[in-house]
């Protein structure tokens, strides 16, 4: 019921989606100049940091990055309560020799992402997908290449807190 709980549930759900989905990896001094590719990573909240903060973003490409950035509880007068929380997935992919290509994986690894959420419906038994705002997609036209990054955002019910009535009547 707790937005942590979501989360691991959620990156659970996203990596199994992705797990075949094979990228290249940003290349760094380390790797000798060398490509290497992987399945996209999968972090809640924020990055690893590192001592280099400012170049982490890009160190850790490909990457999904799933963030909790609303939280509602609600009741409208004759209404059952209502609990909500709005998540934003921020995705990254890498490719130094082509950028359609790189266009493309991101938009492939946004669409495996969508559509596995659209199918579950329901995330770790208790979560479940908002039909009616969906998820919408947006990818950055910033000029980052090699870099190319996107968000999800959509919204997921969750069980409301039950409450304590601390007033009996007579």
């Amino acid at each position: 019921m707790t937005v942590m709980k979501l989360l691991d549930d959620l990156k659970t759900a996203v990596e199994e989606e992705i797990k075949d989905l094979v990228l290249p990896l940003s290349i760094q001094k380390e790797d000798g100049g060398v490509q290497r590719y992987r399945a996209p990573e999968v972090h809640k909240m924020r990055l690893p940091t590192s001592r280099e903060a400012s170049r982490d973003a890009k160190k850790y490409a490909p990457y999904v990055l799933i963030q909790a950035v609303t939280a509602e509880d609600a009741q409208a007068p004759g209404q059952s309560p209502t609990a909500s929380v709005g998540v934003r997935m921020v995705c990254v992919t890498y490719n130094r020799d082509d950028e359609g290509l790189g266009a493309l994986s991101l938009w492939e690894l946004m669409e495996r992402i969508r559509i596995g959420l659209l199918k579950r419906g329901v995330i770790g038994g208790q979560f479940v997908l908002d039909p009616q705002k969906g998820i919408q997609a947006l990818f950055y036209d910033d000029d980052l290449a090699p870099y190319f990054a996107g968000e999800l955002t959509m919204v997921f019910g969750r069980p409301n807190v039950k409450r304590e009535d601390v007033i009996q009547w007579l």
